[in-house]
């Protein structure tokens, strides 16, 4: 399965990707600095690209045909640890939604903070992607049932283009493969 990844950073979910065998062909962010450690530690795979020039982000997407679109856009607008007012960086998850919408990927993944969720953007979005035909499962998720060492939770949105039955059986596969109690 080939993917890109938006909103790239150092390279967490990319390296999260590769663990589960899907291949990264290329990741994006506009802050170099992060980029030139994604490519000190995942590969020369990423570049710098301001996302929302969504024209220009879907000409670079659309030369690779991704299966699956993956993006953790900025939460700086939703965490509880800012003020939490919706202004430009919580655009950039509608500029997500709108990239998928045009490249219509089999498969999209988002990584946010949990407050996400309950935002207007992220409303605007989901709306977007479900005019598609995508199906949702979301739900957040508590890394540390994951065999992952530290508690840290984030929202966690899969969606399958015209696909109703893939969102019960990941929410299964989910429920099967987390620890009982944290690590």
């Amino acid at each position: 399965m080939k993917s890109v990844d938006l909103f790239c950073g150092a390279g967490g979910l990319s390296a999260g990707l590769k663990l589960a065998d899907i291949n990264v062909v290329e990741a994006y962010d506009n802050w170099l600095p992060a980029i030139k450690t994604y490519r000190t530690n995942l590969g020369e795979n990423a570049e710098v690209l301001d996302i929302s020039d969504i024209e220009s982000t879907v000409e670079h997407i659309s030369a690779h045909s991704p299966d699956l679109i993956a993006g953790s856009p900025p939460c700086q607008d939703f965490s509880t640890a800012g003020k939490r007012k919706e202004g430009e960086r919580a655009n950039l998850t509608i500029s997500f939604a709108q990239i998928v919408s045009i490249c219509l990927p089999a498969i999209v993944l988002m990584e946010n903070v949990p407050q996400v969720r309950l935002s207007n953007t992220y409303r605007i979005a989901k709306s977007i992607l479900e005019k598609c035909g995508y199906r949702f499962a979301e739900l957040v998720l508590d890394a540390s049932y994951f065999r992952i060492p530290q508690s840290r939770k984030r929202f966690i949105m899969v969606a399958w283009l015209n696909n109703d039955k893939a969102p019960e059986t990941f929410l299964n596969y989910l429920s099967q493969n987390s620890s009982p109690k944290k690590k």
